[in-house]
């Protein structure tokens, strides 16, 4: 699978951190395949929304914790004396360390042009999680509050919660860690399908997926990704110089000087390029490519990214013989996913073929 990657991307590379890299994203791209591609990933099957819990303004898991945090400081309500401690304080280390954070708008979307902007994710809704300096001890107070909300039949509100946090967490990191990512707290229980309310479901549990995954690795059967899949994976992770990498755009006269001295034939760019600034690439032609094109709010850099369509040929005559050279036509293309304040971020891969899926109740 890393060989079929890197010879998508036209690289010549096997250096560790290009390796590692490549990994993570696959990784991330397989475990995706599990919550949201398909009549029978977990999604679909347990009837969640992954937009709705990202943007919904009632439904998302910014606007439940919202409302669980409402409920708890109404200590004359007893609705949830069952997490609290004998002083009417909330006892559940996860809804202790959660918070509701901030609403992304256009203008906080990071690394995006206006041809770029993902229209789905611009009203995304994030929580934060104050437990950044983690430890064992910490991680597994997470790890059993989680489990505690996950088997609360008493309150099926916060047994939705802390399923769709699951869900929330995938998006919001794709498991590579991170300070943002809650993936790492998610209970083993459920990953093991030991939770209640997975116990006689029809689920496909994440541990055994990953295992038949595994095996489909280490056997005859080939795990493969058409070109749509792996352009949705490079996409999602296209800040990442070691997969998309940052090319210089020069000025009209130094590309002229190179030009003329017969290093480098200029790129075609199609879309979103000054055409004062062409494009050099130095060495090989990669299948992608990203230029930043300025500073953008707290220093972060804007870039658009750009995908090898197509191989010209031009030819000339000198001296009496006809020569000819290749050049690289390139197209803007709209990345996945997006960063944004503080460096939250979203994971979108697979999420478009569940747009049918039902919120659940």
């Amino acid at each position: 699978m890393l060989d079929i990657v890197k010879n998508y991307l036209n690289s010549k590379r096997m250096d560790e951190p290009f390796i590692t890299s490549i990994s993570e994203a696959i990784v991330a791209k397989l475990k995706s395949d599990y919550f949201f591609r398909g009549v029978n990933a977990y999604c679909v099957k347990r009837g969640i929304n992954p937009k709705s819990v990202m943007t919904s303004p009632t439904e998302s898991i910014h606007a439940q914790l919202v409302a669980i945090h409402e409920g708890l400081l109404d200590k004359e309500n007893h609705k949830y004396d069952s997490i609290r401690d004998e002083n009417g304080n909330c006892n559940n280390y996860l809804l202790n360390n959660l918070i509701p954070h901030f609403k992304a708008t256009p203008g906080l979307l990071y690394g995006t042009t206006e041809h770029d902007i993902n229209d789905s994710w611009q009203n995304a809704l994030f929580i934060k999680n104050q437990n950044i300096f983690d430890d064992f001890i910490k991680s597994a107070k997470m790890q059993n509050a989680w489990e505690d909300l996950l088997n609360d039949t008493e309150h099926p509100e916060l047994q939705r919660f802390a399923e769709e946090l699951i869900v929330y967490a995938f998006i919001t990191s794709a498991s590579n860690g991170g300070k943002y990512d809650l993936f790492k707290y998610v209970p083993y229980s459920w990953m093991t399908g030991e939770c209640e309310f997975l116990k006689y479901s029809n689920v496909t549990t994440f541990s055994d997926y990953i295992q038949k995954t595994i095996n489909k690795f280490n056997g005859k059967d080939l795990v493969i990704f058409s070109d749509e899949e792996l352009d949705e994976m490079i996409l999602n992770f296209s800040y990442d110089d070691n997969i998309v990498k940052t090319v210089s755009s020069h000025k009209v006269d130094q590309m002229e000087s190179i030009l003329n001295n017969n290093f480098y034939p200029t790129p075609v760019i199609i879309g979103g390029l000054n055409n004062n600034s062409p494009v050099f690439i130095e060495d090989e032609w990669p299948a992608f490519f990203k230029i930043r094109n300025s500073q953008y709010k707290s220093g972060q850099l804007v870039y658009t990214v750009y995908k090898l369509i197509a191989v010209g040929e031009r030819r000339y005559e000198r001296d009496g013989k006809e020569h000819s050279f290749k050049y690289p036509i390139y197209a803007l293309i709209q990345r996945r996913g997006g960063t944004y304040n503080e460096g939250q971020r979203i994971y979108d891969m697979g999420i478009q073929y569940n747009k049918s899926s039902k919120q659940k109740k």
